[in-house]
């Protein structure tokens, strides 16, 4: 049993790790990170994955291309959607985008001046673990649970030591002197004789 929850809990210490080196490695090599919150763009990123995209200006964006973008003026809404074409407005270029999973073109074209990023993976389900550590439940979760864990189990395994221990000098000292580990002094059994 130790053996089990010694390696349940290396295994959970491992799984942790990797989701916050998935999240945090991309951005030290210049990448950004989003999770794919609809399922706009199934059955190629699903719902809940964690897309990994590296930024780069409009000009380098073609037809084809899925990338992340911001919504209208609210950076908190990141959409990942294909770029269907790049047209030529009054304006200047724009790029036009589509969800593969969705009927229509987007409404909102993306002018130039705004910053894309260009999918280069996605890792299914991780964003969702993503996702729950970025709130408070999750954070007491994800860091918590483990210590909580990690504590029941050792006061589990200190218990059972003691409890060993404890069965183990019980039984040495009710056998026969000539056969107990423990030496019994003679002058101590001289003195339980009279």
């Amino acid at each position: 049993m130790r053996l089990a929850a010694r390696f349940l809990m290396l295994g959970l210490l491992v799984a942790l790790l990797g989701v916050v080196g998935l999240a945090a490695i991309p951005h030290l090599r210049g990448l950004d990170t989003t999770v794919a919150m609809g399922g706009s763009m199934e059955p190629l990123i699903s719902r809940g994955s964690l897309v990994i995209a590296k930024r780069l200006g409009p000009a380098a964006v073609e037809a084809g291309d899925v990338i992340v973008y911001i919504r209208g003026t609210d950076p908190g809404v990141r959409v990942t959607h294909r770029v269907v074409s790049v047209l030529e407005t009054d304006e200047g270029p724009v790029l036009q985008t589509k969800g593969d999973a969705n009927r229509s073109i987007d409404a909102q074209l993306l002018t130039f001046d705004q910053p894309v990023s260009r999918v280069e993976f996605s890792v299914p389900y991780v964003g969702y673990v993503i996702s729950l550590a970025r709130t408070v439940t999750g954070k007491i979760l994800l860091i918590g649970l483990p210590i909580v864990l990690f504590v029941v189990l050792r006061m589990r395994e200190r218990s059972r030591a003691t409890l060993v221990r404890g069965v183990a000098v019980a039984a040495a000292t009710s056998l026969p002197a000539h056969l107990s580990p423990l030496r019994r002094d003679p002058r101590q059994a001289a003195l339980i004789r009279e």
